[in-house]
C-alpha cells in the first residue's frame, strides 16, 4: 500500500492506493496560498500548517499499513518565488520528496484519474488555479489559469460586481468546449454536487456521477448568498470549504457559461488516483 499526498493550496489531501484501488482519504485544511495573490511567496504560518498537516497525515498513513509515500504540489507551490524551497522543507521535514506540478501536468492526472482512459472532458476548479482538459483518441488538450477559489476571496470577496468583472474575462480564455460529457473533480465540483444533493455527510458514492446543471448552479449561489460559514457548516458545508463555497459556485457558473457545457458530472476520483497511475507508468510502484 502506497499514500500519495496532494498539496494543494487551500488543503492537503492523503490518498491510500492499493493496486487499482483507492482504500481511503483524509483532508487537512491548510490555505497554503494565504497571502501569495499579494505578496507572491508563500507565508511561513501557512506553510507551518501544511508541514504539520502532512507528518500528521503520513503518521496515519504509516499506522494504516502504508509503506512508501509520494507527494505532488500545485499552483501555490509552482506559483510562488520560494516555493522550491518550501518543497525541499517539506522533504526535510517529513522525509517526502514533492514534485511540483505544471498546469498541463496538473490537468493530465485529472484526466488519468476522472476519466479512466476514456474520451471526455474534466474541469478542477482548486485553491489557486482551475485546469480545463479534453482527452480524445488523439491525446490531452490542456489549460491551466491561475484562478481558484482562495484567489478569488483574496480578490474579491463575495462582492458579486468585483466578482464578475474579474471572473468573466478570465473564463473567456478558455474558449467553446465541444467534447462532453465534462467531468468536475476536486473539492469545489463535489462540494457543490453534496451540497446540490442536500448531503449533510460527504458520500463520495452519492457524488460521483451527479450531474449538476447551470440552474443548479444558480440555486446553489443563491442560497448561499449572505449565509454564515457557520449556517453553511450546519447545511453540510465540509468546514474547511464554507467560506470558498459560495465564490466556487460562482466561477463553476461562469466558466460553464463561457465554453457551452450545460452541466459538469461529480467524480470523487480524481488527481491521487491519476497520480498512482503516472507512478505505475513510470514503474515506481
Amino acid at each position: 500500500m502506497i499514500a500519495i499526498f496532494d498539496i494543494g493550496s487551500n488543503s492537503v489531501r492523503m490518498g491510500l492506493v492499493r493496486g487499482q484501488a483507492t482504500l481511503k482519504k483524509q483532508l487537512v485544511t491548510t490555505r497554503l496560498g494565504e497571502g501569495l495573490a499579494h505578496f507572491g511567496i508563500l507565508q511561513e504560518e501557512p506553510m507551518r500548517r501544511t508541514v504539520e498537516a502532512m507528518l500528521l497525515l503520513k503518521e496515519s498513513a504509516a499506522a494504516s499499513g502504508a509503506t512508501a509515500f509520494y507527494a505532488y504540489a500545485t499552483e501555490a507551490v509552482r506559483k510562488a518565488q520560494n516555493g522550491r524551497d518550501f518543497a525541499c522543507l517539506v522533504q526535510q521535514k517529513t522525509g517526502i520528496p514533492v514534485e511540483i506540478l505544471s498546469g498541463e501536468e496538473e490537468a493530465e492526472i485529472g484526466v488519468l484519474g476522472a476519466l479512466k482512459g476514456a474520451c471526455g472532458a474534466i474541469i478542477d476548479i482548486g485553491g489557486a488555479s482551475t485546469e480545463l482538459a479534453v482527452k480524445t483518441e488523439e491525446g490531452i488538450a490542456a489549460k491551466s489559469l491561475p484562478v481558484g477559489c482562495v484567489v478569488l476571496k483574496n480578490l474579491c470577496g463575495e462582492d458579486d460586481e468585483k466578482l464578475s468583472a474579474f471572473c468573466t474575462p478570465q473564463a473567456a480564455q478558455y474558449g467553446a468546449l465541444s467534447t462532453l460529457p465534462l467531468v468536475g473533480i476536486g473539492g469545489t465540483a463535489t462540494s457543490l454536487a453534496a451540497f446540490d444533493l442536500s448531503l449533510t455527510a460527504y458520500d463520495p458514492e452519492k457524488v460521483t456521477g451527479h450531474a449538476v446543471t447551470l440552474s443548479a448552479l444558480q440555486s446553489v449561489i443563491e442560497k448561499l448568498k449572505g449565509t454564515s460559514v457557520e449556517e453553511r457548516v450546519a447545511a453540510g458545508v465540509h468546514p474547511g470549504r464554507a467560506d470558498l463555497l459560495y465564490v466556487g459556485a460562482v466561477w463553476m457558473k461562469t466558466v460553464l457559461t463561457a465554453i457551452g457545457a450545460p452541466s459538469f458530472i461529480a467524480s470523487d476520483s480524481d488527481n491521487i488516483e491519476g497520480y498512482a497511475q503516472l507512478l505505475a507508468r513510470r514503474k515506481m510502484i
